[in-house]
Parts: C-alpha cells; structure tokens; sequence
C-alpha cells in the first residue's frame, strides 16, 4: 500500500480534481486514484534537486487523470462531467482548468 504524501494545501484543489476525475470519468475507487496519486507525488517528492517538479502543475488535471489511469480519454466526450468536477472545487468554471493550479 503506498504512503500517503502531504499535499501543500494551495495543491489540494488541483489533486482532488484529479482524483474525482479518476473516479467519475475513468471509473476508479476513491482508493485507487488515492494511491496513484500518492505515488506519483511520492516520486515528485524523491526527484534530485535540478528537477523542476512544480511543472506538472502546468498540465491540466484531466491529462493528469489519463496518465495515472493509462487511459487517453478524449476530453470533449467528458466536458460536462469534468467541468462539473472544476466547479465543485474551483467555485467556478474555467476555460483552462489548469489556470487554477497556477493561481491565474
């Protein structure tokens, strides 16, 4: 089972998109998508020093999702469910959910 990693509470927002779109678009367990995503933050974290790792918070959540899924799933077939996800924890809809992550 993998270890639950801290996740800095301005990145909270950004990692519970992904984990309800691992949920409500690629039809994983809540605890599933935990644990993807826990060890994708804890290879995040162990990366050396020269790796930029705060570039992942540039690509928007539903890629995110895909790649922890290992499913390409065309983002227009799931616009209105993965907006519905931003909404809930954004407060508001964006034309690029991944503007949130960066603060804009």
């Amino acid at each position: 089972m993998a270890r639950t990693v801290m996740v800095p509470a301005k990145r909270r927002r950004y990692w519970a998109v992904v984990e309800d779109s691992l949920v409500e678009i690629h039809g994983l367990t809540k605890r599933e998508a935990r644990q993807r995503i826990s060890l994708l933050l804890k290879d995040l974290a162990s990366a050396p020093p020269e790796i930029d790792t705060e570039i992942i918070y540039h690509a928007e959540q539903f890629a995110i999702a895909n790649d922890l899924a290992g499913q390409q799933l065309d983002r227009a077939k799931y616009t209105d469910v993965y907006h519905r996800i931003v909404l809930r924890h954004y407060g508001v809809a964006l034309q690029n959910p991944a503007q949130a992550a960066a603060g804009r």
